[in-house]
């Protein structure tokens, strides 16, 4: 929260010992380092609300310790790196609302590898150009707590494996193009998850929240 402008240098990498870099609400630009990928005791990363662009950087999956990554706020395009799963220990993950003002927001499909997240427990890429499927293995993130699709272009049906997200609060899907049904399994989550959906989507009586369909 200061006024640090200009591109983050590559000279970054070489904090080998480094632990938590928070750079947030700053007016960084340009693309991130891939040299940020050497920071192999890095446990958080936090850099949101800048102006940072092009895409994530392939390395910072190499950061195995890592706990949160958040780029909220940034002017990120591209595809959530394949590799994204190798970041086993990462329980936040916030990549939402990089759609803004000439960019078009992290893009692709989400990668199979979210399923080896077991440790998740929230997941957020609200606001973007997400297409494709809901993957399936997004039910394997066995402590997933919260999760945000909100605002992106994906399709088909709601996977019925979501419905063994038994640590679910809230899940919204809205402003997408999916169809199918919210699995049964989430209605009966104690307390009761709070779930948002377009009307394209089933919903049980009472299950969904502002459900008006």
């Amino acid at each position: 929260m200061n006024r640090f402008e200009g591109a983050l240098p590559p000279e970054i990498g070489n904090l080998e010992d480094l632990k938590v870099l928070i750079i947030a609400k700053n007016f960084f630009e340009g693309e991130l380092p891939a040299e940020v990928g050497n920071l192999l005791d890095l446990r958080q990363l936090v850099a949101s609300d800048n102006l940072f662009s092009g895409q994530i950087p392939e390395d910072v999956t190499n950061l195995r310790k890592l706990d949160q990554l958040n780029l909220h706020n940034n002017l990120l395009s591209g595809a959530i790196p394949e590799s994204i799963g190798n970041l086993e220990d990462l329980t936040i993950l916030t990549l939402s609302n990089n759609r803004r003002r000439d960019s078009d927001g992290i893009s692709g499909e989400l990668p199979e590898g979210l399923g080896q997240l077991s440790n998740l427990v929230q997941f957020d890429v609200s606001i973007n150009s997400i297409s494709g499927e809901i993957p399936a293995a997004l039910g394997e993130c066995a402590n997933l707590g919260i999760l945000n699709l909100q605002d992106n272009s994906m399709s088909g049906d709601v996977p019925a494996e979501l419905g063994s997200l038994s640590f679910l609060t809230s899940m919204n899907l809205r402003t997408n193009d999916l169809e199918g049904e919210v699995p049964d399994a989430l209605c009966s989550i104690e307390p009761p998850v709070v779930i948002e959906v377009d009307c394209t989507v089933t919903c049980t009586a009472g299950c969904c929240t502002d459900y008006d369909c």
